[in-house]
């Protein structure tokens, strides 16, 4: 019962107790339905052929089983026939041993009729049976037809060099046995060395076939694909994330600061999640296009020299030792008997495959015997990238540049802020208003990208009306994605609803990530091998560098034969798509750099942009080095002294991240009276109450308009004038901005004063009041044309660079003789004074594709 409702538990040992056939009978039926078991122990359980029959009808459809210990039972010949039958039609089973039971040469001919069949099985354990030479003769001539098998041991069974024989005529034709155990005494050293010779040759095909899609053009699916958790703070993202994953509920958790990024795999057939690192990709990928390629009819490959053709140098394996399983003896075996013929060499040593180096035959089983094992058990593996992006409105500015194209995103909100009847209005209700936000951020930046809504706290909605109150303000909100959102079909609602500290829910949004993660095209995708070797030189960097320049990126590419840099700034861009790295392409600068260590980047801008409240420095440690106003000044007005930078930053990178937020215009110098200190306009929070007089344009952000605008162009605007103060010379001869969260008062030129405001100020075309405006403010008649003009430089330049081209608006200007906003095209067919003057335009001043200082001085 528990296998038919647990889906986490991956390993179950029951060696040596008393299960017999009857408890069989029931771990057939978990077996049946379970899709996280991948190791099962049943060895010393007094088993017997009606037991197994009742295992092999449990695994005939089980995909997730890949180790199975039947070692020391009573299995005989019909016991075989079962597995026999079982393993014909099993696709998951890798590993099955048998050790010590009453396996005969009729329950071998079993055996070796599924494995004609069977091309998933990779090692098969028979030790201390009675197989014989007649049931040799029948294993081996399977073995000239199985693709699969890699390890076969038969020690102790009544073999003599007759079933010797049949081996070593058998392995004249396969190709893919490494490692073959028969020991007895007598045996033929002539017939053992043709053995060690065909399994050593086997190897040395393998490294061959290895190096060979290595330095191949070949492309296959990447399997990977990029989830993004994004909502309120608070919401249950991060323990929403740890519950897919299966880990421990901790109500005390931290919320998430800036960005989390972090990495995972799911396998589609079992449903189950881990962790996972950056090792090793382009070996894997080698296997699993090896398997690949097996699998299809191909014509022998042959060991020859590849002239003209630069290679790849080796992938190490790092992968884990082999399962070692408690029945396998160190040294024993055929391999004992080789070493008192022949000397072992124990240091390092090369030979040459093809014109390459490889590393010597003991590492090379190493990579054999398990490299292609993970690949066969990992075919259905997904890997993730998982972005947690914090969900406090302090981070919403710089999330915008993180947000991509492809992937699925996760929209995570808690069900207890939607669960009262009241009114739709995102103006009373704080929860709607960021759920909104969200789902107008992702339809920007991502319009064909698939998204769930998972709802949080399920434990806290007592029946079923309130789950529908619920629902009907979620179906509202997600009109705008309707064609992009995943429907919960199972209960007829267009969200998940969970409680993660008991894991109710957790495992059917596992299930739906995993379908619509495969399903996406994106994932699929095909990827050349290159590029995989290209990804793993670069991650090799990781420990030493968080970041590369392009012409160190250019040679490492040289160096693995991706010489094409049209190509690799393709590759680059897939992997910043993936979440893999960071490549920015706004302007030449940001492009560049690729920041190879994404985590890096997200920690630095959150020691900076952060909820002061509830992301505090440590007090006593600030007061120690004589910070405490440096802090204050930065919460409460925004303002960052170079000490506060190199206080929480790294002095060897700090202008390295300056430089970063100020492209991204996420900060801007400030050189106002002071010494030098930098703006960062997300963390302004008081609200400006009052109004300025003077003649008014507006943008009128129909659609959308997020948080990060309006900072951005007030970040934009204090850089235009602290330019134009460098330029004049003229020291303090500029007027310090006066800041506010939603207004801005800025002097661009001596007299020359802007006055920004964020909110409905003004009606416009008879519609009624617009819900996302900025309004700009002129107080000198003659500037109008030209503060026009660079505002809408501005705006269209954070468009290109920060929101992925997604912000749309329409401009509209003030007819000073009736009080009456007209729209800009009008007016300048009216040639209307004082917006359009002769000669002046709004698109004048170039803003795509030009580095900020260059964008700045054309001002």
């Amino acid at each position: 019962d528990m296998l038919n409702h647990n889906d986490t538990l991956i390993e179950l040992s029951l060696i040596s107790n008393d299960i017999q056939d009857e408890g069989c009978s029931y771990i057939a039926k978990g077996l049946n339905s379970n899709v996280g078991l991948t190791r099962l122990w049943l060895k010393a359980n007094q088993i017997g052929d009606d037991g197994v029959k009742h295992l092999s009808e449990g695994l005939k459809d089980n995909r997730s089983l890949q180790s199975l210990d039947l070692s020391s039972n009573n299995i005989g010949a019909k016991g075989c026939e079962h597995l026999a039958n079982c393993l014909k039609v099993n696709q998951g089973l890798l590993h099955l041993y048998l050790e010590n039971n009453k396996v005969d040469s009729n329950g071998a001919e079993y055996i070796a009729n599924a494995l004609k069949v069977n091309n998933h099985l990779q090692e098969l354990q028979l030790n201390r049976n009675s197989v014989a030479d007649a049931g040799s003769r029948m294993l081996a001539s399977a073995l000239k037809i199985n693709k699969s098998l890699i390890r076969l041991q038969l020690r102790d069974n009544n073999v003599t060099n007759t079933g010797d024989e049949y081996f070593a005529n058998a392995l004249e034709v396969n190709k893919t046995l490494q490692e073959l155990k028969i020991y007895h005494f007598g045996m033929s050293v002539i017939l053992n060395k043709r053995i060690d010779e065909s399994l050593e040759r086997n190897k040395k095909l393998k490294e061959a076939e290895f190096l060979e899609a290595l330095n191949s053009s070949e492309k296959t699916s990447w399997n990977r694909s990029r989830l993004m958790f994004v909502g309120q703070g608070h919401a249950g993202k991060t323990c929403t994330i740890r519950s897919l994953l299966g880990k421990e509920h901790n109500k005390d958790w931290d919320s998430t600061i800036s960005v989390e990024v972090s990495e995972c795999q799911s396998d589609f057939y079992k449903s189950t999640w881990k962790d996972s690192s950056f090792e090793n990709v382009a070996a894997k990928f080698a296997a699993r296009m090896i398997l690949r390629n097996n699998s299809q009819p191909q014509p022998s490959l042959k060991l020859k020299n590849k002239q003209n053709k630069k290679k790849i140098p080796m992938v190490r394996s790092t992968l884990p030792k082999p399962l070692e399983h408690e029945n396998h003896v160190p040294g024993a075996g055929r391999d004992s008997l080789n070493a008192t013929l022949k000397p072992r060499n124990t240091t390092p040593s090369t030979s040459n495959v093809g014109g390459t180096r490889i590393k010597s035959p003991k590492v090379e089983r190493y990579f054999e015997s398990n490299l292609l094992l993970d690949a066969q058990r990992d075919s259905d593996t997904i890997k993730l990238s998982v972005w947690d992006f914090g969900g406090q409105q302090v981070f919403y500015a710089m999330h915008h540049i993180f947000m991509t194209m492809s992937g699925v995103y996760v929209l995570v909100f808690d069900m207890r802020e939607l669960s009262e009847k009241l009114p739709f209005t995102t103006k009373d209700d704080q929860a709607m208003m960021f759920m909104s936000f969200w789902v107008r951020s992702i339809k920007m930046h991502a319009p064909a990208a698939q998204i769930i809504m998972i709802g949080t706290f399920l434990d806290k909605i007592y029946g079923r009306e309130k789950l529908l109150t619920v629902e009907s303000r979620v179906k509202e909100l997600s009109k705008p994605i309707a064609s992009q959102l995943v429907l919960n079909t199972t209960e007829s609602l267009s969200f998940f609803p969970v409680d993660n500290p008991t894991y109710l829910g957790v495992n059917q949004v596992r299930k739906k990530l995993e379908d619509v993660v495969h399903n996406d095209p994106f994932t699929k995708q095909q990827v050349s091998i290159k590029w995989i070797v290209f990804l793993d030189e670069l991650m090799k960097r990781v420990k030493e560098n968080a970041f590369l320049y392009l012409d160190q990126i250019k040679k490492i590419g040289d160096d693995v034969g991706l010489d094409n840099f049209i190509e690799q700034e393709q590759a680059l861009n897939l992997f910043h798509e993936r979440g893999v790295l960071l490549h920015f392409r706004a302007t030449a600068a940001l492009k560049n750099i690729v920041i190879i260590k994404p985590h890096w980047l997200m920690d630095a801008l959150g020691k900076v942009i952060r909820d002061g409240a509830l992301h505090q420095f440590d007090n006593k440690d600030v007061e120690k080095r004589g910070l405490a106003n440096d802090i204050k000044l930065l919460f409460e007005r925004g303002i960052a002294s170079r000490d506060v930078l190199e206080y929480v930053w790294d002095s060897k990178h700090m202008d390295f991240f300056v430089d970063f937020m100020k492209r991204t215009m996420l900060l801007s110098d400030w050189d106002f009276g002071r010494e030098r200190c930098y703006l960062i306009p997300s963390l302004l929070n008081t609200q400006f109450e009052d109004r300025k007089d003077g003649i008014r344009f507006i943008f009128d952000f129909e659609q959308f308009f997020p948080v990060g605008v309006f900072q951005r162009l007030i970040c934009l605007c204090v850089a235009h004038s602290v330019s134009m103060n460098r330029k004049e010379k003229t020291g303090d001869a500029l007027k310090e901005p006066e800041l506010y969260k939603n207004f801005a008062s800025i002097e661009f030129e001596p007299g020359f004063f802007v006055h920004l405001q964020e909110g409905s100020q003004a009606r416009i075309e008879g519609d009624g009041v617009a819900t996302h405006q900025i309004t700009a403010i002129i107080e000198d008649n003659k500037l109008a044309s030209k503060s026009l003009a660079i505002i809408s430089a501005m705006l269209r330049k954070m468009n290109y660079d920060a929101m992925g081209a997604g912000l749309k608006w329409k401009t509209f200007v003030e007819d000073i003789s009736t009080g009456q906003f007209i729209k800009y095209e009008e007016a300048k067919s009216r040639q209307l004074a004082p917006w359009c003057v002769e000669g002046s335009d709004i698109n004048s001043h170039k803003s795509k594709n030009i580095d900020l200082n260059e964008f700045l001085d054309s001002l």
